[in-house]
């Protein structure tokens, strides 16, 4: 059976870790090659310090499937370093997300527990949504239906609301949890107004809020991600 406890040298892994990663996803979205490069190295450090100390012993679980899932995801951890390597961002992304997805299958208790696993759901919808707004003829879907998958990337962000980054985890001060709130804040706000542009019908104003959106919830994934990331701004 899987038995592991988390020391406070692990919690400093995990956050490392969790940094690392949210600046390699920034780094692959805006197509910053040497930084992916740094990053995904610095991550693969970071993750075979910490080993399983990042899944809760208490959970209850399917020890093969965890092991299934965990070959499969490092299998998509392979080709996100080879993408990179071949300067193939794009691909790299994709095999990023397949890499995250697998994870959040292969122990949904003890990724849940994490800042970024919070957030992936959020981000799974997102990524649905704009691949659907993006298309001029959106996919094929009805309003009814794209309003379903608002709907759904906004429930995701609002049970956000009630998520403080856990102590344990991110020694943050009372400022920086403020911050957080005020970065959720910005995408629920963001989010109505893109609900608006979706009900009006017009694609010029839903273009605009989808970049909208796009940029308040990558400020939210700065927060996380690594001090020299966190000072700079998001260009669209």
């Amino acid at each position: 059976m899987i038995s592991v406890s988390c020391t406070e040298d692990d919690y400093a892994n995990i956050e490392a870790a969790e940094r690392q990663y949210a600046s390699l996803y920034l780094d692959i979205k805006y197509g910053d090659r040497p930084a992916a490069r740094q990053h995904a190295k610095q991550f693969e450090n970071d993750v075979q310090q910490l080993g399983l100390n990042w899944v809760s012993p208490n959970s209850v679980g399917s020890e093969d499937v965890f092991r299934f899932r965990l070959r499969r995801a490092r299998k998509a951890w392979e080709a996100t370093r080879f993408a990179i390597d071949e300067d193939n961002l794009p691909l790299a992304a994709l095999q990023l997300d397949r890499a995250t997805y697998e994870m959040s299958v292969a122990h949904p208790a003890s990724f849940n527990r994490l800042q970024l696993g919070k957030l992936y759901p959020g981000l799974s919808s997102w990524a649905t949504l704009q691949s659907i707004l993006e298309d001029e003829k959106y996919c094929g879907y009805g309003w009814e239906q794209i309003g379903y998958y608002h709907d759904k990337l906004a429930r995701n962000f609002a049970e956000l609301n009630t998520l403080h980054p856990l102590e344990a985890f991110y020694a943050r001060n009372a400022a920086e949890a403020d911050e957080y709130q005020r970065k959720i804040g910005a995408i629920n706000l963001q989010l109505e107004s893109l609900e608006k542009s979706i009900n009006f019908q017009d694609r010029k104003l839903i273009l605009l809020e989808m970049d909208r959106t796009d940029q308040a919830i990558d400020e939210l994934i700065k927060y996380f991600s690594l001090p020299e990331q966190e000072g700079q701004e998001v260009e669209l």
